[in-house]
């Protein structure tokens, strides 16, 4: 039977009076995907930075690994974090920051190569940072987290700006270290990804629970159509 590695018990979050999560509850088993979904505003990224301890619950709990989300010298070495976005520092080149990183991370520097070839930049390693495109800097962004190898892993938006060739590769990557128990929460626009990858699928919409799905390998086959008819059902539109 596989453990629980992420618990969020009830937790919301309030900006100024007004509510943008309401109350949310999710378990994810060690080897499971757990896919955000919705449009901007929903409350995918506040969730995401609350599981990451970047904002703290309003209310409510959060564990992973069994650690409370308040034990903030051992919680944090339990999770690897994707943001959605970042601003490398200038006057580096790609090896360069991603050896810092790792240092940063206590990580040996030959996980780095390993890194850079799962995510395509091994004959990137010499560019500057200043240079790169969006959908390089994206995936510079995951070759960070994939580095620190902890239990669980938080993808904020991580498919924005990659091309289709490498939106295909990154499911494959996630369904990889889904095979290698690891658990996985990211957040998406893309509902091909979600219908690919997902255990368990949660539409958001205005910071609730509109929808919540668990996946199987029986229903997977009409997972996409299913995903479109409920983004229909809030947008109005596919």
């Amino acid at each position: 039977m596989n453990q629980p590695i992420l618990e969020i018990n009830n937790i919301t979050k309030t900006f100024q009076k007004t509510e943008v999560v309401s109350p949310f509850s999710l378990q994810l088993d060690e080897g499971q995907i757990g896919v955000l979904v919705g449009g901007n505003g929903a409350g995918k990224s506040t969730i995401i930075k609350m599981i990451g301890g970047i904002f703290q619950p309003s209310s409510g709990e959060i564990t992973v690994c069994g650690l409370n989300y308040r034990d903030r010298k051992n919680y944090p070495n339990k999770i690897s974090y994707m943001p959605d976005d970042f601003h490398f520092p200038s006057g580096l080149t790609v090896k360069e920051w991603l050896n810092f990183y790792a240092k940063l991370s206590k990580v040996s520097e030959g996980q780095t190569d390993k890194a850079l070839k799962l995510v395509g930049l091994h004959t990137k390693q010499g560019e500057m940072l200043s240079h790169l495109s969006k959908g390089m800097r994206q995936r510079l962004l995951f070759a960070q987290a994939y580095i620190r190898d902890n239990d669980l892993i938080l993808l904020d938006e991580p498919t924005n700006g990659l091309d289709p060739y490498w939106v295909s590769s990154f499911a494959d990557i996630l369904l990889q270290l889904r095979s290698a128990k690891k658990t996985i929460l990211l957040s998406t626009h893309q509902l091909d990804v979600a219908a690919t990858i997902a255990d368990v699928v949660i539409f958001l919409h205005q910071g609730k629970i509109y929808h919540e799905i668990e996946v199987n390998d029986v229903d997977r086959d009409h997972l996409h159509s299913r995903l479109y008819q409920i983004n229909k059902e809030i947008y109005g539109f596919k």
